[in-house]
């Protein structure tokens, strides 16, 4: 069995988790994906709740990125992107706390949002604007900065579904 081999070859257990992500969050999850070589410096973030109904806030910290630039953004269901690094407020031993109220409306039942922290040298320009972008525009945008500057960034997700 898989997971038998997994324990055997590594000394713990496998932690596998599906998340489901809509169509219009997939250039996020591509994002991710391309940062995958930069884990080790990404920043860790923790969320409390996992599933959210709406008015209920979702609350965390980010710690882990040390003297680097910190941005969090929150992607919708709908693949809009918020800049949502406004809200970060001092945490402990230096790292960052939120807490963000979450509205939804529309059809019923509980959809995925996306928050990622993303971790670079120096601010980058395509995350400047506070207005909302949509994803397979902003990531893309960030990735060609990132290259262009010659940065390196990393970053990590945290996944939770919102309900009405």
């Amino acid at each position: 069995m898989l997971d038998d081999a997994f324990k055997r070859a590594n000394g713990f257990e496998a932690d596998i988790g599906l998340r489901q992500v809509t169509q219009a969050q997939c250039p996020a999850v591509t994002f991710l994906s391309r940062l995958r070589r930069n884990t080790a410096s990404a920043p860790r973030m923790t969320i409390g709740e996992a599933n959210l109904r709406s008015g209920q806030a979702v609350t965390g910290t980010i710690d882990g990125y040390g003297d680097r630039n910190i941005e969090l953004l929150l992607v919708s269901d709908e693949g809009t992107v918020h800049n949502t690094t406004v809200l970060l407020k001092p945490g402990t031993d230096g790292g960052k706390a939120f807490n963000m109220r979450m509205q939804r409306i529309g059809l019923p039942g509980a959809q995925p949002q996306l928050l990622i922290a993303i971790a670079s040298t120096r601010p980058l320009e395509a995350l400047k604007t506070r207005e909302a972008m949509p994803a397979e525009q902003l990531f893309p945008a960030i990735l060609a900065e990132a290259a262009r500057t010659g940065q390196a960034v990393s970053a990590t997700a945290k996944y939770f579904k919102l309900d009405r």
